[in-house]
């Protein structure tokens, strides 16, 4: 049992360190640094298409270009959440204690050493110099607090003694950011919407694997503009939105590049354009029987050749390639062998290269629509982050500015010049000790002046 409670504290005190707690904040800067080389939300093969496949590799294995959504992300969160809580609990107590402690009785001897002090004396008695003090402490620092003594005065006055606290208080406020940033995680998605003109969608594709997403509304582009730069480069992209619940219109609204539409918790950022092939009517030459066949072709629909067991589909729309014009990317399923295919130019339908084994296409009419790609993201941590970021600058400013202030005094008849009274002042702070400097000698100038002042006022009585 001993030894178990052994581990079970040395595990404690591993979790506990500060060692571990700067190790957790490297890795998430590091890791952090390197997601950002690699564009986020991008598929598994946009992945492939832009990077070696090593570099490819890693990427997927580690999901860098989605890495704020996996596990081994989330644990280094809810690790640095672990280390920042069990330090609280293991220092809060002592903490506590030593804000409750009270200081004992004191001497002048003492306090004429600290670094902050202050000795005079004065021809008045010992209580009327303690008032003429404590009314000068009460005006500028705060009031004075007899501690004790026989025959002399000693007081205390101190200043934000709970600025001690405000560290828990930028412990609290980095949980809450973590807390927000694993809700985030684990219940916010992000994703792509390709909504074609004047038709409307609930289909959310995720960044993630193949996984699809249904909202609860629908989202109808009722049109898509876009204008362009005297060069001819695009200047603004506009989609005129309308949220649908059923049949009933519930916002109609536009949105473009960094004017994002939000509803429900879910904002709709522009992102991409582009064109869809709703139809194409197309003609297959066989070169070496000379039959011919024309088909009207959708869409990822394959037909069959009639007379043979091939087997034919669009695969893909490209609005240009390499210059070249409007593609179409056809293939072909033979009995026996492996699909092949082929780009087949729209507006060249002689081009030698539009053929697939034995057959040859020549497109007649393409039929295609407009799309408007909307990026699609909800994240329901982000206001708990917008509260903890706010939290922690409040406590940082608060833990700048506060420090723990204290002011001893003594005053007590003088050794040295028998019938005055010896006036001792020191002081410390915990933080700032240059801004405390200044305000100390502010206070033991007013100190000797109302002392001063209250000697001739007995002179002149």
């Amino acid at each position: 049992m001993q030894e178990k409670g052994g581990l079970l504290k040395r595990f404690a005190g591993t979790l506990a360190s500060m060692r571990l707690t700067l190790i957790i904040f490297l890795t998430l800067a590091a890791v952090s640094v390197l997601g950002t080389l690699f564009p986020y939300g991008m598929t598994g093969a946009d992945v492939h298409h832009h990077y070696p496949p090593a570099l490819a590799w890693f990427i997927q294995t580690f999901s860098l270009h989605d890495m704020y959504r996996t596990n081994w992300f989330r644990l280094l969160l809810l690790l640095l959440c672990v280390n920042l809580i069990i330090c609280t609990v293991q220092r809060l107590p002592k903490t506590i204690k030593l804000t409750r402690q009270r200081d004992e009785e004191f001497s002048s001897d003492k306090i004429a050493k600290f670094s902050q002090n202050f000795q005079m004396t004065t021809a008045q008695p010992v209580e009327t110099a303690a008032a003429s003090i404590g009314k000068v402490m009460g005006a500028q620092f705060g009031p004075l607090k007899t501690i004790g003594g026989a025959g002399k005065f000693s007081g205390l006055a101190e200043q934000g003694r709970w600025s001690s606290f405000m560290v828990y208080f930028i412990h609290l406020s980095v949980l809450i950011i973590l807390v927000g940033a694993i809700i985030g995680s684990l219940f916010g998605f992000k994703g792509i919407m390709n909504i074609i003109e004047g038709e409307a969608s609930n289909t959310v594709m995720l960044s993630r694997g193949h996984e699809r997403l249904e909202l609860p509304f629908a989202v109808r582009c009722d049109a898509f503009s876009i204008s362009y730069y005297e060069t001819g480069t695009p200047r603004e992209y506009r989609s005129d939105l309308t949220i649908l619940k059923g049949d009933e219109e519930i916002l109609q609204t536009p949105i473009r590049v960094n004017h994002p539409l939000t509803y429900g918790g879910i904002t709709f950022y522009q992102s991409t354009y582009g064109s869809f092939l709703t139809s194409l009517d197309l003609e297959i030459r066989d070169t070496e029987s000379g039959r011919t066949w024309t088909k009207n072709m959708r869409m990822r629909t394959p037909e069959t050749l009639p007379g043979t067991t091939d087997q034919i589909q669009v695969m893909d729309y490209r609005e240009d390639i390499a210059q070249l014009g409007p593609i179409v990317i056809m293939a072909m399923l033979r009995e026996g062998e492996e699909a092949t295919g082929a780009y087949v130019l729209v507006n060249d339908p002689d081009f030698h290269g539009n053929r697939i084994s034995n057959y040859h296409f020549a497109i007649q009419e393409a039929e295609t629509a407009r799309y408007t790609g909307l990026q699609v993201k909800s994240d329901p941590g982000v206001w708990v982050v917008y509260v903890g970021f706010s939290a922690l600058l409040i406590g940082i400013i608060l833990a700048y500015y506060m420090s723990h202030r204290k002011i001893w005094v003594v005053a007590e008849p003088s050794r040295q010049f028998p019938g005055r009274t010896q006036v001792t002042l020191g002081g410390r702070a915990n933080r700032n000790p240059l801004a405390f400097e200044e305000e100390f000698q502010t206070i033991c100038q007013g100190v000797e002046q109302e002392l001063r002042a209250s000697e001739n006022k007995d002179s002149e009585t």
